[in-house]
């Protein structure tokens, strides 16, 4: 009789891990889906605007240097690039 109580016990315990371990694991997938969500809501919008048509516009304006608008520009598209990674990546299910 002592066995049976024993082999029913190990089965209760294993059977509350799984459990356990289950629900831990749901909770953390809710709750790092949570914070995917939080982050892409926070996410601020750049504005794009081409600085070359307003300098060209403007010819008086302080920034007439050919290395500084390549980096606005580069730092524009890495930012457009980023908007579009960001906006895809909320289309998984798992």
């Amino acid at each position: 009789m002592d066995t049976a109580l024993e082999v029913l016990k190990w089965v209760v315990l294993i059977l509350l891990a799984g459990f356990i371990g289950q629900f831990g694991k749901s909770m953390s997938v809710r709750v790092i889906h949570y914070f995917q969500e939080k982050k892409k809501r926070n996410v601020p919008t750049v504005p794009v605007v081409d600085q070359v048509a307003v300098r060209q516009a403007d010819p008086s304006s302080p920034g007439s240097d050919p290395k500084a608008e390549k980096k606005i520009l580069k730092g524009q598209l890495k930012a457009q690039k980023k908007m579009g990674k960001l906006k895809g990546k909320g289309n998984t299910n798992h």
